[in-house]
C-alpha cells in the first residue's frame, strides 16, 4: 500500500495515470555567505547538493536577495541552511512569504524547510543520515486521534490524570486508566527507548518549555529545554534528560512558541540535539483557537495513508489556508499566516505505514494532446467521509501535486463547488460545513487543459573570448526529458532579439562574427517536439580585447600585523592570464607599488605598516599582455590584536577602532600613549583633506579618549561616506578607517 512517488502506467494509448502521490524536481539550498565560512556548515550544504543534485543560492544579509535567482530556477524544493540564532521567528516568516513570490500567484511554489541545530554537526548528521523513515509507532501528549492511522503507539491526557490509549499492531486500541499521575518521567523513558517514530503535543508551551498538563501546571511538570538538552522536569523529583537517537518527527501540533529559535535555549535546538528530532515542526507565533496552519496537516500524512511525506504535508496545509482565506471557506478564520517553522530537509522522504485505506483515493490522469495535455484529478471516496474543512484540527480539502508544471490553464469540467490550480497543485473545494457527508464510491473531479511549463535553461552565462568578435554561452541542461535541444537569442537591444541560432542539444556555444565594443543582449531557451520553453535571464556583454577591470575587491585585517588580505572576483574573458595588485599609504593614497599575482584571486600582502591604511586597487591582464582599468579601490588598515591595557603595559603606542563604527551622532576613539609627548588626532575626508582637529596638544602617558560628533572644523554636519583619522604622537603614526552614515 505505499504511495511513494507517482506511480506511471499506461492506460491506453494516449492516456497516462498518476497516483496523485510524491514530489520530486530541482533542489535549491540557500544559505548566507558567512556560515559557508564554517567548514562543518558548508560540509552539511555540500552534503545537500550532492544527495539531492542540488543548487547552492547565497546571500550576504537578506535572504531577499535570492528571490530572483530561485525564481528563474524554479524550484520543487528550497532547504535554508541557516546557523541556530539565523533562524529567527522573523527569518520563518520571511521564509514563507519568499517561497510563495517565485511566480505570480500567491500560493507557494517550492516545498521548504529550515536546517539548522545546536551545532553545526546537528545539521550535518540530520542530512547525511536516512533519504527518509517509516512512522510506524506514535507517542502523543495529547489526545488519541492519530491511533487508527498508525501500526502501533501510546497516547495521553493532557487534561485527565491517568488516561492513556494504547494501540496494537493487531488493530486494537485500548484506553488505559492506571497510567502515572504526572506523565513525566513516563514520556522520557518512552523516548529514551529509541522506538517511537513521531512526538505531538499540545496545550500551554513557549520557546523553551510544554506544560504537560491542560489548562493548569496541576500535578504535573514540563519537558524543557536549556543549552541543546531537551530533558523532563517532573512535578517532584529530579530532572530526567532526554537523550534519544533514533529518527523522529517532533510535532507541536497546538503549542505557542514552540517553535520560535529565540536563543540557544529554544526547544528546536535541543531536541535536534539530543531527541533524534530530523524534523520537527511548531508555532513561532502565540497559537490560538482560529489556528489551522499545522491542524491540517494529520489529514494529509495520516488520514491519506502514506500519500504525502511529512515535508508535503506541511506545504500542503498552508495552501489550503491560503485557498481558504481567498475563498472564505465556511467556519475558517485563519490568522497564523506565516506562523509555523519546519526544521530539517524538506526532501526527507518521512511517511506513516498504510494501516488502512485512506479516507479517498485520488488519481491525476493526463492525456497528452499536440499543443496542451489534458489533465483530471479525480478523487473516490473509500468510506463516508467529508473531505473539506472540518475544524481547526480536522480535514482539508483533497489537493494533488501534478506530474508536471503547467501554465495557460483552462477548467473544461468540475463537479466541486470551486477549484484551484496552480502551475503545481490541483485543490478541489467539495465539501463545506453543513454538507452532509459524502458517501462511499462517490466522486469528485476536475478537468482542465493546460500547456506544460518548459522552464528556461537554468545557470545561462556569457564570456567574451577576449578575440573582440566572439562569446562564449554556457548553460546547464534542462530538467524536462522530452527537451531536444536549445536556441540561442541575441540582439543589440535589450529585449529585442535580432538573430536566433538553433545549437541542437549542446549546453554551450562559441557564438562569434560578433563587432568588437558593440553591447549585446542574449538569452537561450529550451524546446521540446511541440513547444518552445521561456526566455532565461538576459544577459548583456560587449566583445573587446582590453580585458575589463576586476571587480569585488575586499581587504580584510587578519589581525597579525604588517599584513592585509586581498579578495576579489575573476573576471569572466577566457584569456586573462593574472591580475596586479596596485596600493600605496595614506597621505596621499598615490600607488606606490605594484605586485604581479598570478593567476589568482585571493592574496595576502605582507611587510605593510602596522595602524597606516592603504588604499588598493586590481587590474587584469590577458595572453596577449593587455591590461585593464583599475578596480574600484578599497582600504585597509594592518593592526595586530592586543588589547589597549595590553598595549599600555607594554609601554608601547596603539589607536584603537572607533566604537560605534558606523556610526551616526557620535563615535569614540581610544588611544594609549607610553610616555608624555605632543599629540595631533585629526579627521580626514577620501580627498586627503582634513576636516576637523580632534587634538592638538601635549599630553601625559596613559589612555587617552577623543569624541568626534560627525562635524567639521566650523561644526557644520559633513555628509555620510567613509572618513579616515590620524593619530601622530612622537614618533608614532596610525590611521584607520571609520563610516559615518547619517
Amino acid at each position: 500500500m505505499k504511495r511513494a512517488g507517482f506511480t506511471i502506467g499506461m492506460i491506453s494509448a494516449f492516456c497516462i495515470l498518476f497516483t496523485a502521490t510524491g514530489y520530486g524536481g530541482r533542489y535549491a539550498i540557500v544559505v548566507k555567505k558567512s556560515t559557508l565560512e564554517d567548514s562543518v556548515w558548508a560540509a552539511a550544504v555540500d552534503t545537500l547538493k550532492v544527495r539531492h543534485d542540488g543548487e547552492v543560492f547565497t546571500y550576504i544579509a537578506n535572504v531577499w536577495a535570492v528571490l530572483d535567482k530561485l525564481s528563474e530556477y524554479v524550484p520543487d524544493y528550497i532547504c535554508f541552511v541557516t546557523e541556530p540564532l539565523d533562524a529567527t521567528a522573523t527569518f520563518v516568516g520571511q521564509v514563507h512569504q519568499l517561497t510563495r513570490m517565485l511566480d505570480d500567484d500567491p500560493y507557494g511554489d517550492a516545498i521548504w524547510g529550515i536546517v539548522t541545530g545546536y551545532t553545526a554537526e546537528d545539521a550535518l548528521r540530520i542530512v547525511s543520515g536516512p533519504s527518509g523513515f517509516t512512522v510506524r509507532t506514535v507517542l502523543s501528549g495529547t489526545s488519541a486521534g492519530w491511533l487508527p492511522y498508525v501500526v502501533q503507539g501510546m497516547a495521553t491526557s493532557e487534561a485527565t490524570y491517568h488516561k492513556r490509549w494504547f494501540k496494537y499492531p493487531d488493530g486494537t486500541i485500548i484506553e488505559d486508566t492506571t497510567g502515572p499521575t504526572d506523565r513525566t518521567e513516563m514520556l522520557v523513558n518512552c523516548l529514551n527507548s529509541d522506538t517511537f517514530d513521531i512526538m505531538i503535543t499540545s496545550g500551554h508551551a513557549n520557546h523553551d518549555e510544554w506544560q504537560l498538563h491542560y489548562p493548569t501546571t496541576g500535578l504535573e511538570g514540563y519537558f524543557r529545554s536549556s543549552a541543546g538538552q531537551v530533558y523532563g522536569d517532573p512535578h517532584d523529583g529530579p530532572d530526567i534528560n532526554i537523550n534519544s537517537h533514533n529518527p523522529k518527527v517532533y510535532f507541536g501540533l497546538g503549542n505557542c512558541f514552540i517553535g520560535e529559535i529565540r536563543n540557544m535555549n529554544s526547544m528546536p535546538l535541543a531536541w535536534i540535539h539530543t531527541g533524534g528530532a530530523y524534523q520537527y515542526c511548531g508555532y513561532v507565533i502565540e497559537e490560538g483557537p482560529n489556528s489551522y496552519q499545522l491542524g491540517g496537516m494529520p489529514h494529509y500524512f495520516f488520514i491519506q495513508q502514506g500519500y504525502y511525506t511529512w515535508s508535503e504535508s506541511f506545504y500542503l496545509d498552508n495552501q489550503a489556508l491560503l485557498f481558504d482565506l481567498e475563498n472564505q471557506t465556511p467556519g475558517t478564520c485563519p490568522d497564523d499566516t506565516n506562523g509555523a517553522a519546519i526544521y530539517g530537509d524538506p526532501a526527507l522522504d518521512v511517511r506513516v505505514e498504510p494501516v488502512r485505506e485512506p479516507l479517498y483515493e485520488q488519481e491525476v490522469v493526463v492525456i497528452p494532446g499536440t499543443d496542451r495535455d489534458t489533465i483530471t484529478f479525480r478523487i473516490t471516496m473509500n468510506e463516508k467521509g467529508s473531505p473539506g474543512f472540518t475544524g481547526k484540527w480536522g480535514g482539508r480539502h483533497p489537493i494533488a501535486f501534478l506530474p508536471f508544471r503547467v501554465e495557460d490553464i483552462d477548467i473544461v469540467h468540475t463537479n466541486a463547488y470551486n477549484t484551484m490550480i496552480t502551475d503545481n497543485l490541483a485543490l478541489m473545494y467539495i465539501w463545506k460545513q453543513g454538507d452532509p457527508p459524502l458517501e462511499e464510491g462517490e466522486q469528485r473531479e476536475v478537468v482542465f487543459t493546460a500547456k506544460r511549463y518548459l522552464a528556461p535553461p537554468w545557470g545561462f552565462t556569457v564570456r567574451d573570448v577576449g578575440d573582440g568578435t566572439a562569446f562564449y554561452l554556457v548553460w546547464q541542461k534542462g530538467t524536462a526529458p522530452q527537451i531536444i535541444g536549445y536556441k540561442v537569442y541575441y540582439g543589440t537591444i535589450s529585449q529585442i532579439y535580432t538573430d536566433t541560432i538553433d545549437v541542437g542539444v549542446d549546453t554551450s556555444y562559441t557564438l562569434d562574427g560578433l563587432t568588437e565594443g558593440t553591447t549585446y543582449y542574449l538569452a537561450v531557451t529550451a524546446y521540446t517536439a511541440q513547444q518552445e520553453g521561456h526566455f532565461s535571464h538576459e544577459e548583456a556583454c560587449i566583445p573587446q580585447t582590453t580585458p575589463r577591470a576586476p571587480t569585488g575587491l575586499t581587504v580584510t585585517d587578519p589581525g597579525v600585523g604588517n599584513t592585509l588580505v586581498l579578495d576579489w572576483n575573476a573576471n569572466t574573458e577566457l584569456d586573462i592570464a593574472g591580475y596586479k595588485i596596485y596600493y600605496g599609504r595614506f597621505p596621499p593614497f598615490i600607488f606606490t607599488d605594484t605586485i604581479d599575482v598570478g593567476d589568482t584571486v585571493h592574496y595576502t600582502v605582507t611587510e605593510l605598516k602596522n595602524d597606516s591604511t592603504y588604499r588598493f586597487a586590481i587590474s587584469a591582464y590577458d595572453s596577449d599582455d593587455n591590461e585593464s582599468g583599475l578596480s574600484q579601490a578599497a582600504f585597509g588598515t594592518p593592526t595586530r590584536s592586543v588589547g589597549l591595557e595590553e598595549q599600555i603595559t607594554m609601554n608601547a603606542y596603539f589607536l584603537s577602532q572607533n566604537c560605534p563604527n558606523p556610526f551616526g551622532y557620535k563615535t569614540i576613539i581610544e588611544y594609549s600613549l607610553p610616555k608624555k609627548v605632543k599629540v595631533s588626532l585629526r579627521i580626514y575626508n577620501l580627498a586627503g583633506q582634513c576636516i576637523r582637529i580632534l587634538v592638538d596638544e601635549i599630553q601625559e602617558q596613559g589612555l587617552k579618549r577623543a569624541t568626534w560628533n560627525g562635524n567639521d572644523g566650523f561644526e557644520k554636519r559633513v555628509p555620510s561616506g567613509i572618513y579616515f583619522y590620524r593619530l601622530d604622537a612622537g614618533e608614532f603614526t596610525g590611521t584607520k578607517k571609520l563610516t559615518l552614515l547619517r
